[in-house]
């Protein structure tokens, strides 16, 4: 959420876009042609900072991932908070669906004295990393450039071994999917109730037995919660790649007008 996301989206799309409830619910997104990528639809879904989805709006966003058959996903990113940004790119990337990481807002990253070396990140993550500032419409042609050719990711983070052995026995139970097996089964296992739904609704009663059995199994061995011991793994992952691929301190001496303005406007009184 408030990345630049829409910004972004109206962008790659130009005029012509329809808003329209997602099916089975009350939330609102945007589909529109790509004006640069012929035979193209691009949906701009609600915000999320991760998974599993809790709120409605994280849910549609969870559905158009697993039940859409996507093409690619364009995650678009904070430059200024890297971390929050890594830790939903890592979920993205575990789903094996062509990847591309535009990290947004980066001339707000830069008058905070934060550097990325975006092409070591992308060598990190094995996707195309591009930075962008959509406003002034910096680094769009590279996206549009990336989409064209980006492939599945190539990232792979080492769970502790309860979770490894279960997604390694659920694979065989899971229904086929645009997403892989792998990011299937860490949705199912982290408790994501639109992967559950999904999974379940196209499994037979023998295999839904099977993968409830393989996490209530994973869930005895750790002793903690699945999603937790699954997120501290990946911060863990995170934490080493932004030591090395930023520098500098993402703070600012002072203020930008807009947000004093903002938080002006939010007070009882001067509001």
């Amino acid at each position: 959420p408030n990345v630049g996301k829409s910004v972004l989206f109206q962008r790659l799309t130009g005029r012509y876009v329809a808003v329209s409830n997602y099916p089975g619910t009350t939330v609102e997104v945007a589909r529109g042609a790509a004006q640069d990528l012929p035979g193209v639809a691009i949906i701009d879904t609600p915000g999320v900072a991760g998974l599993p989805a809790s709120s409605e709006d994280e849910q549609v966003t969870a559905r158009v991932l697993v039940q859409e058959p996507l093409r690619a996903i364009l995650q678009v990113g904070d430059a200024k908070n890297l971390r929050r940004t890594l830790l939903l790119t890592v979920q993205l990337a575990e789903m094996g669906v062509p990847l591309v990481l535009a990290l947004n807002m980066m001339d707000e990253a830069r008058s905070r004295g934060l550097t990325i070396h975006h092409e070591q990140l992308s060598r990190h993550l094995g996707l195309p990393v591009r930075p962008t500032v959509a406003t002034q419409g910096q680094g769009v042609k590279e996206v549009i450039h990336a989409l064209r050719q980006t492939r599945p990711p190539a990232i792979h983070i080492a769970y502790p071994a309860p979770i490894e052995d279960a997604l390694r026995d659920m694979a065989r139970y899971l229904p086929a999917s645009a997403v892989s097996a792998r990011g299937l089964g860490l949705l199912y296992l982290t408790g994501d109730p639109v992967a559950q739904d999904w999974i379940e609704q196209r499994s037979d009663e023998s295999a839904i037995a099977a993968l409830r059995q393989r996490r209530e199994e994973a869930q005895r061995a750790l002793g903690q919660p699945l999603a937790l011991a699954a997120q501290y793994a990946r911060m863990a992952w995170v934490e080493r790649v932004v030591a090395e691929v930023s520098s500098g301190a993402a703070v600012s001496a002072r203020p930008a007008l807009g947000v004093t303005l903002g938080r002006w406007a939010a007070h009882p009184i001067l509001g």
